[in-house]
């Protein structure tokens, strides 16, 4: 147990940088956050902003669920040194198990990953209904209170 502690405070170095670690992800959410509340001055605006950025997110996302699996196998059979005491068949069981978790984890990321897009494209779409404004010419329509002049 201490050989992993100290392998785990070599690769990862002491309390400050792990914490900067765990606090890393929070940091495009902050930003995220900022540039809504500095820029988007209305509910359209905002749908606009974060529609955009989870459409564009989402669909990086999804890119990379579908280039995993190859990259992976493509990783995989790279030359590297052999193992001497196992066989080529454990190997390739060991390689079927960890392509089998490999795929069913880019399945899972590529779902959410394609509603996260999804729900962006349709943020966007909304804000841009929204948007519109009626630009039809006519006559002002009357309160029901007002009478017609006449």
């Amino acid at each position: 147990m201490q050989r992993l502690d100290a392998l785990n405070t070599e690769l990862v170095g002491t309390g400050a940088t792990r914490a900067l670690f765990l606090l890393a992800p929070l940091v495009p959410l902050f930003f995220g956050i900022v540039a809504v509340a500095l820029g988007a001055r209305s509910r359209v605006a905002i749908l606009r902003w974060w529609g955009g950025v989870l459409a564009i997110a989402g669909a990086a996302a999804v890119a990379i669920a579908v280039a995993l699996p190859a990259a992976f196998e493509r990783r995989w059979s790279e030359p590297v040194g052999a193992v001497p005491y196992l066989s080529p068949r454990v190997v390739d069981v060991g390689h079927d198990v960890a392509m089998a978790v490999v795929v069913a984890f880019a399945a899972v990321l590529g779902f959410l990953a394609l509603l996260v897009a999804l729900v962006g494209l349709v943020s966007v779409i909304f804000a841009a209904r929204l948007a519109v404004q009626p630009t039809a010419a006519g006559p002002v329509p009357l309160h029901p209170d007002a009478k017609p002049s006449a």
